[in-house]
């Protein structure tokens, strides 16, 4: 599942989703960094492994902004924030600041599906199948 982070601009532009591209220690993001690969993309911090992208979102009763110390340290490779991302002037990694979260991640689900056309496969459960005929 990996993918740039120039890919990640491109679908959310095409999803209309505004986002501002920077590095973590606050420096105006480089032509290069649309090169950088992420191996795929979370949303809690504990699950963060080397390369990943972190998905920093406003969540019910906490916001994911307050886990990027520890997603930066767990090896996140590029972050995409919900709002206005603090500066850790000790990383030089990709943050992606985009208003809504939620939305960002779903332009980038619906750009990776359109760009890579997986063959989708779907399986049938009889069990399912009957409660839903007998419904």
């Amino acid at each position: 599942m990996s993918f740039s982070i120039g890919e990640l601009q491109d679908w959310l532009q095409r999803g209309e989703v505004g986002f501002r591209l920077r590095r973590a220690d606050g420096t105006p993001a480089s032509d290069a960094m649309r090169e950088l690969l992420c191996r795929a993309a979370v949303t809690d911090s504990r699950n963060v492994e080397s390369g990943f992208l972190f998905c920093a979102a406003q969540g019910e009763n906490t916001h994911g902004v307050q886990f990027l110390g520890a997603a930066l340290s767990g090896g996140a490779a590029a972050v995409l924030v919900e709002g206005p991302a603090p500066v850790f002037e000790e990383f030089a990694v990709p943050f992606v600041e985009v208003g809504d979260a939620r939305l960002a991640l779903a332009a980038a689900a619906r750009g990776w599906l359109e760009d890579r056309a997986p063959r989708v496969i779907g399986i049938r459960s009889e069990e399912h199948t009957s409660e839903l005929q007998s419904h």
